[in-house]
Formats: C-alpha cells, structure tokens, sequence
C-alpha cells in the first residue's frame, strides 16, 4: 500500500504546485542586495541565540547552590519536612542536570511536576529559577523581533527601489521574501525558524564536566574505524582562498594541537591577517589544516564532530571548517566548506560503495557535495580550521569519529 500511497500524494502536490504557479508572479532569485542584508539578519540571530545561552548557561549550578544553601538553612532551623523535600530536590535536580537532556524542554530539568507546593522557599527558588530562564528568553524574542522588523524595512525600501528602477522580477522575489517574513511574524512562528538550526541550550560545565579523553590509540566502535586506517601525514598552515597548505610564505595564523593516535585536535587562537599574494595570487582565510594518506579509496569514510567556543557571524566570517580530498596535482573537486555557526558542527565522508566517488556531508545544513575520485593516484583527506577577519578569535576542538 505505501508504494502506491507515496507516489499518488506525490503526484497531487505536484499538481498543486503546478496550478499556484500559474496563480502568482514568477519571481528571480534573490537579487545580490537582499542576499546581504539575509545575511546580516541571519547572522545577527546566530549573535542573539549565542548571547541568550552564555547568559543561561550558570543558571542550573547557580540554582543547586542556592537549593544546597536552602537546605542547610532548614536542617540548621530544626525544619525536618523542609529539609527532606530540599534534599529530595537536591538528589532529583542533581540526577537530571548530569543525565541526558531533552531537547523539548524549554526550561532545563524543571519540568511542572517538579514544582512543589512547599515548603514555601523551596517553591519561591524553583520560581525564580523559571522566572531567571523566561526574563533571559523574553529579552532574546524582543531582539529578534526589533531585528526582524529592521530587516523587513530595509527589504521594503530595496523592493521600492527597484520597482523605481525598473526591476521588476527582482522587486517581486523581494517582495515574497517580504510576504514570507510577515506571514512568519503574524503566525507568532518566526523566533522559533530563526532559531530552528540551534543546539539545544548548553548544560553548565560545573555541574556536568566533558569526559576526559580516552587513552587508547583508537576509540572503540565495535569495529576498527576507516578513518584509523589512514596513514597521519602531516599538521600546517593553510589558506582556504587559493587553498595552499604548508606553503613556506604562509602566515603562521592560530595554534593547533593534535593527537593521531584517536583523532581529536584543537584549533585556536585570534586572526591577525587578511591577505596575502604568495606565488602571484591573493590568499586569505588562514588557520590549520591536517591531512592524512587514503592508500584504499573504500576507506573514505568519517564523521567529524567539531565543537567551537567562539561561533560564526556569517558566511564572511570565521571561524570555518574546510573537508577537501586531494590527489597527486591537488585539490580534487570542490571543498566542503562550513561556517562554525553552532557550538556543535558534524561533517562527514562517505565513499560511495556502488560507483568511484565520494560524498562530503554537512547534515545541519543540508548540503552534500560529490567528488569523483581518479582511477590511479595516491589520496590524500584534508581537515581544516580557518578564520578570516583580522581580530577573530577561533577556539574550535574536532573529534574523528
């Protein structure tokens, strides 16, 4: 049944399709202006999520303070229930924040069942804790908003300008960007599809430290990784723009630490350069890049998780991760080229097993690029870090998995 479910729907929604684009102005694409200023907006609500979880992310250690201080309180003035629900809430609050988050939760491990009617503190804490998580999230939607309505306003003045100018089908792609935009605000949606791509908020560190590193020379999957078979060549400099590596004119732009027995580096650093010629052409975007030999072309398989403290403004900003396939003349096909907009990134490698190619994965962004792999030929996989703007700072950890 599903066979034949699939395709009927398939059909009506193309002829759906079909019958409003007759219905309604064929727009171009956006023109270059109002790519900009998407850009800006974009970036500016990648600022905004940033800010929102730097200023929430001590607020569960500070509330287990203040429950651990309300605690002793109860216990010092010979109140035995209030201690025991203290401590209960203590044990409950403690367990929660150190187990795995649920990414629907609006407020971290303060679900409604969880607030109690007393003792009377206890619940005034587990209010304020509510009510210091809502205060935060109130002012980010009232700066996404004013951005929002900067953004529309200047989408408006650029549609009337090249109404005027004569541009029409570029003043009507503007204009259903505009529709799309009001339509989003009116539906009380927008804030949560400017925010759709972010990670759940960050857990407090102090509460709940990262693992240590492990100690062995090649993590455990059940299976040794295709990563762990490539043969580690070398660490260096590098530019994304003219895409050179460990070139001696290179400037030595952030530090980088790496561990080849499992995979894991660390990337950091402030940006002081812009560009550079070297060997007649112009270069920027400069950090530090990796790579490894693929002497079996089947083994171009890897996930590559890359954490970063500092995040991208926009695609004109750093910090970028940069996943390219070299051959014995160089870069082979295009790059895969990711803004670190995210505190967590995932990128993959994947060799196709049916045909000679290999596909560069960025899931989050939903863009996969395909390179065809040459007959013959050593192969080499290159990983890099890049900042591009002269006072960028880079702090960015990358793990092979």
């Amino acid at each position: 049944m599903r066979s034949l479910v699939l395709p009927f729907f398939a059909l009506v929604a193309a002829a759906c399709a079909a019958a409003d684009a007759t219905n309604r102005p064929v727009a171009a694409p956006l023109p270059a202006e109002a790519t900009r200023l998407g850009d800006l907006y974009r970036a500016g609500v990648v600022r905004l999520a940033a800010q929102y979880k730097e200023a929430v992310k001590a607020l569960p250690g500070a509330y287990l303070a203040r429950l651990t201080a309300l605690q002793k309180e109860l216990q010092e003035s010979g109140d035995l229930e209030g201690y025991l629900a203290a401590d209960k809430e203590v044990k409950r609050f403690s367990a929660a924040i150190r187990g795995e988050a649920d990414p629907f939760e609006k407020v971290p491990e303060m679900p409604e069942s969880a607030v109690v009617a007393a003792p009377e503190k206890l619940r005034a804490l587990q209010t304020q804790y509510l009510k210091d998580f809502q205060e935060r999230a109130d002012r980010r939607r009232k700066q996404i908003e004013d951005l929002a309505t900067a953004y529309i306003a200047k989408l408006e003045d650029l549609q009337k300008e090249l109404t005027r100018g004569s541009h029409i089908q570029d003043a009507i792609a503007v204009k259903q960007e505009v529709d799309r935009l009001r339509k989003a605000v009116k539906e009380d949606n927008f804030v949560q599809q400017a925010l759709a791509a972010e990670a759940p908020a960050a857990r407090v560190e102090a509460v709940n430290p990262a693992p240590a590193a492990p100690e062995t020379a090649v993590p455990t999957f059940g299976r040794v990784p295709d990563w762990a078979k490539w043969q580690f060549e070398r660490t260096g400099n590098f530019a994304w723009q003219g895409f050179l590596f460990r070139h001696p004119d290179l400037p030595d732009e952030l530090d980088m630490e790496f561990d080849a027995r499992v995979g894991q580096g660390r990337v950091r650093g402030r940006c002081m350069v812009d560009r550079v010629v070297i060997d007649g052409r112009e270069s920027a975007w400069f950090g530090k890049a990796v790579t490894w030999k693929a002497s079996d072309p089947a083994t171009l398989n890897a996930t590559i998780v890359l954490q970063s403290r500092e995040i991208s403004a926009g695609k004109d900003s750093g910090p970028y991760a940069v996943l390219a396939i070299l051959g014995d003349k160089g870069r082979i096909g295009e790059s895969l080229d990711v803004p670190l907009a995210w505190n967590e990134v995932t990128i993959a490698l994947a060799k196709d097993p049916a045909a000679n190619r290999c596909a560069l994965v960025f899931p989050q962004g939903k863009v996969r690029k395909f390179v065809d792999l040459p007959a013959g030929g050593t192969l080499h996989v290159l990983l890099a870090v890049v900042a591009h703007n002269p006072g960028e700072q880079c702090d960015t950890s990358f793990s092979m998995q």
